[in-house]
């Protein structure tokens, strides 16, 4: 990615995370991005193919990383550890990608690649999943709480943890993934304490 294009994605982001892109104008892009409106038209012909391109970039990255774990091997416990730290470290590589995508998720339609976006998220979700149910029938993960839940309170807090520590992310993913992990995985594995404390 050239640098302009860049510059572009990174102004556009920051504007669509915090108004949507709706509210935004090319204009605003521009003067963001500190360019001419004629060099925004040069790389882009509309503010919905930026954000459309912004996003696209991001889930197309997270897609390939999950598909490179999907084949690997090891223990389901050290390919979910892997699948948060790629998350966060993707999330870090793509800014305000995760935010624009939150925000926009009801109106993705209005994108240009919307149909390919909502594909590849699709199939992302599938493999959080996919792996966490292989894990409680390899015997790694509880069996007495439902996949389906945990495995959707785990990518949520993925997702809410990028949008919360946007300004540090990128120094700090791995330390997050690894609280992460702690507050959620370490609990789910088999074995764990179920017993409850009365009083």
């Amino acid at each position: 990615m050239n640098g302009a294009v860049r510059n572009i994605l990174d102004a556009g982001g920051r504007l669509f995370s915090e108004y949507g892109v709706a509210a935004t104008t090319v204009r605003q892009i521009a003067d963001e991005a500190q360019m001419s409106l004629g060099g925004i038209y040069h790389h882009f012909s509309s503010k919905e193919a930026i954000a459309s391109e912004l996003i696209s970039r991001f889930v197309g990255s997270l897609e390939d990383e999950y598909a490179r774990l999907a084949r690997s091997e090891g223990s389901f416990q050290d390919r979910i550890a892997e699948l948060v730290v790629l998350s966060l470290r993707i999330s870090a590589d793509h800014p305000w990608a995760t935010e624009t995508y939150f925000r926009e998720a009801t109106n993705l339609v209005a994108l240009p690649d919307h149909e390919n976006i909502s594909r590849a998220v699709r199939r992302n979700e599938m493999l959080w999943l996919e792996l966490t149910t292989a894990g409680v029938a390899a015997g790694e993960f509880r069996d007495d709480v439902d996949v389906a839940a945990f495995t959707r309170l785990l990518s949520e807090s993925v997702w809410l943890t990028v949008r919360l520590h946007r300004p540090v992310l990128a120094e700090r993913y791995e330390l997050l993934a690894d609280e992460l992990l702690k507050l959620l995985v370490e609990g789910y594995r088999a074995g764990a304490a179920t017993g409850r404390r009365d009083g």
